[in-house]
């Protein structure tokens, strides 16, 4: 197993209310996870348990068969690239600077990149569509842009594994499909991807397996087409909706997706 969480429960300091209750949840290796759910559903505290940067209250967090709290965070860094939902860089970087960062972790303090290292920051930085900015500010782009520039710096770290929170929200519909496409690619190589999202079809269509938690709980997991059914739709996000294949065409064709009624 990538992770293995087992009777996770959390909750924030000075907080009588948990975020987590008794999350039991196994992501397997070179699988593609979406983590689902509505706001305040526990989804971001899952994602902090997963990486060790809180610790739960009850339960063990396992990646890779070792708990997570023994990991060096040196290790770590090789193992998971991170891509957080929001990220303010104060000082003037530019772009190429950005994405090389992925780099440290295997170069430590004080050493230069080499010529590989160049060669792994230029492809990832074609790879996610941010290679004609190299040169500019990072604080010069869009929201959009930024986020395609995380996602590059995360896949220069050459991780097995990456953890996403809501990568695409600001992206515009190319790039946003561009990044789905991207992940369910990886994942097909054998990486390991577990991905924050609110976008249930996209989810639906590109992820081998989906959690969804309610109130700090998994409400249900499993394929796609196991998970998505309008009485869950109703329970977690309260609003009616039915269920329909996705018509295609394309390997995602049948990949149920969720159709709100408007009241």
């Amino acid at each position: 197993m990538s992770w293995n969480i087992a009777n996770v429960r959390f909750k924030h300091r000075n907080s009588d209310k948990y975020v987590l209750k008794d999350i039991s949840l196994e992501i397997t290796p070179g699988s593609f996870t979406a983590i689902l759910g509505p706001n305040g559903a526990g989804k971001s505290s899952l994602l902090n348990i997963l990486l060790g940067l809180n610790k739960p209250e009850a339960g063990s967090v396992n990646f890779k068969t070792v708990p997570i709290n023994k990991w060096k965070r040196s290790e770590l860094a090789k193992q998971i690239g991170v891509v957080a939902q929001t990220e303010e860089i104060s000082f003037p970087l530019s772009v190429r600077d950005v994405v090389g960062m992925g780099r440290y972790p295997h170069l430590g303090p004080w050493k230069r990149e080499s010529k590989h290292d160049e060669e792994i920051v230029s492809s990832v930085m074609q790879t996610c569509d941010v290679f004609q900015f190299a040169d500019r500010d990072i604080n010069t782009l869009s929201g959009g842009e930024k986020q395609r520039v995380r996602i590059a710096r995360a896949l220069a770290q050459q991780p097995d594994t990456l953890a996403l929170d809501e990568p695409t929200a600001a992206l515009d519909i190319a790039h946003e499909m561009a990044a789905f496409n991207l992940l369910k690619n990886l994942a097909k190589g054998g990486m390991t991807v577990m991905l924050i999202t609110h976008h249930i079809n996209l989810a639906a269509r590109y992820a081998d397996s989906l959690a969804v938690l309610h109130n700090g709980a998994v409400a249900a997991s499993g394929p796609p087409a196991e998970v998505l059914k309008p009485q869950l739709i109703q329970e977690v996000w309260k609003w009616p909706a039915i269920i329909t294949p996705h018509p295609g065409p394309g390997p995602d064709t049948g990949a149920p997706q969720v159709v709100p009624i408007s009241k």
